[in-house]
């Protein structure tokens, strides 16, 4: 009788184990969809520095900072990052007072600021208020913060879905 006990429980333990495999396989492929392999330095996100980005500082302004480069999609899925969710925080991940656009250059928008609400997706992404980046494909980004007094030194550049590293 213990014979034709045992044999269940071996076969009830032996899919309890090809069930735990499958979910932790599943996971794996889902951290790897979802960016856990771009931006370098343990970056979580589709977006990575093509090249390394151009520091900016104005002598007149030592509390400014801005940081100009290419980003790329390092993912297999295009992407699309609204402008507006840039924010750089310190080390400590605290906020500081930024902001971000999918430009290298300034352009001119048809639409003032109290109307762009119903701006186009064209003019959103002409304007770099948009960034839609297929998979291995490429845009500017620039992004200028403001450290005060307190603020620990910019760390990353986060955005919805993801971070870049803020480099030295």
């Amino acid at each position: 009788m213990s014979a034709t006990i045992e044999a269940p429980r071996r076969r009830a333990a032996g899919a309890l184990a090809l069930a735990a495999l499958g979910v932790a396989a599943a996971a794996l492929m889902l951290a790897l969809m979802l960016g856990g392999r771009s931006g370098g330095e343990g970056a979580a996100g589709a977006l990575g520095w093509t090249g390394h980005p151009r520091r900016l500082a104005a002598p007149d302004l030592p509390r400014d900072r801005g940081l100009s480069g290419t980003v790329s999609n390092e993912s297999d899925r295009t992407v699309e990052i609204e402008a507006r969710s840039i924010r750089v925080v310190d080390a400590r991940g605290r906020p500081l007072q930024s902001d971000g656009i999918f430009l290298g250059s300034f352009v001119r928008g048809i639409y003032g600021a109290s109307r762009l609400d119903r701006a186009s997706d064209f003019e959103r992404r002409r304007t770099g208020r948009l960034a839609r980046i297929a998979p291995g494909h490429s845009r500017p980004l620039t992004v200028a913060w403001r450290v005060r007094s307190g603020d620990g030194p910019a760390a990353r550049i986060v955005y919805d879905g993801g971070s870049l590293p803020v480099p030295r």
